[in-house]
């Protein structure tokens, strides 16, 4: 069964789907939005330069930035492609972000192709076999997600040595694919203490590097490289500060351009 939060599809592990739309409504009736903040204007969609992976690491934020991002697309008549690794789709959370953006929530979720893989063999064949497929299928798809990765190769039992071969080669396969499609590809990585040779592989992979983090937590830990783009979230007395946007789309234009933020 792929798990898709509520897409409800029924399909083997490693199968590709689209998200099936839910009433948006009805899911703001059951589900309290997972950060109080998500819906204003402080949380920016993650930026994604072509024929790039873009590595985004942090725990709070970076799911508005992805639903943002994925509603971008969609009104640009584009599709997105969710390869998760034990992470599920939250449509609930995406309707509800178009619904703000006035944009028709089942066309979103329509323009939302998600596969989750299980185990860390399927993650690996979603991103050496099915990716590919999918570009080859699908004219309108514009960025791909791959979220949270290394959970799955991370699993103790998955041996590291064969974690630490299957991560090389699917990280390989990610950096290929973007730049022969001219594709963007966005990790999305929670922090993630076993295994850190693994993370290390994910930054050394990544162009570039987004750190969301916090207010007053530290940024850059001694010996990593400073992440081209830090998003700090705002603490409870900032939550309805209005950011002057310019500014924000000039950091945002400097991190595309392959300047630091």
């Amino acid at each position: 069964m792929l798990d898709t939060a509520h897409a409800r599809s029924e399909t083997s592990p490693g199968d590709v789907t689209r998200a099936r739309p839910v009433d948006p409504s009805r899911a703001n009736r059951e589900m309290a939005p997972r950060l109080s903040f998500s819906d204003d204007d402080m949380i920016d969609p993650i930026p994604v330069p072509e024929g790039e992976v873009t590595l985004v690491e942090g725990v709070c934020g970076t799911e508005p930035m992805r639903h943002r991002l994925v509603v971008e697309q969609a009104r640009a008549g584009q599709a997105t492609m969710h390869v998760l690794g034990g992470d599920r789709l939250d449509t609930t959370g995406l309707a509800r972000r178009a619904q703000a953006d006035n944009l028709d929530p089942g066309y979103v979720l329509r323009s939302s192709i998600v596969a989750r893989a299980f185990t860390a063999y399927q993650l690996s064949v979603l991103v050496e076999e099915r990716l590919p497929q999918a570009l080859a299928r699908v004219d309108r798809l514009s960025v791909a997600l791959v979220v949270d990765p290394l959970r799955l190769y991370t699993d103790e039992d998955v041996r590291r040595a064969e974690a630490k071969r299957l991560a090389s080669r699917a990280f390989d396969e990610i950096a290929t694919t973007a730049e022969t499609n001219k594709l963007p590809v966005v990790l999305v990585q929670p922090p993630r203490a076993e295994r850190p040779e693994l993370l290390a592989q994910a930054r050394e992979l990544a162009t570039k590097h987004v750190l969301v983090q916090a207010q007053g937590e530290g940024s850059v830990q001694s010996g990593q490289r400073r992440p081209e783009l830090v998003v700090t979230l705002p603490g409870e007395d900032q939550r309805h500060r209005v950011q002057d946007p310019r500014r924000r789309q000039a950091r945002l234009n400097r991190f595309t351009s392959g300047g630091t933020a």
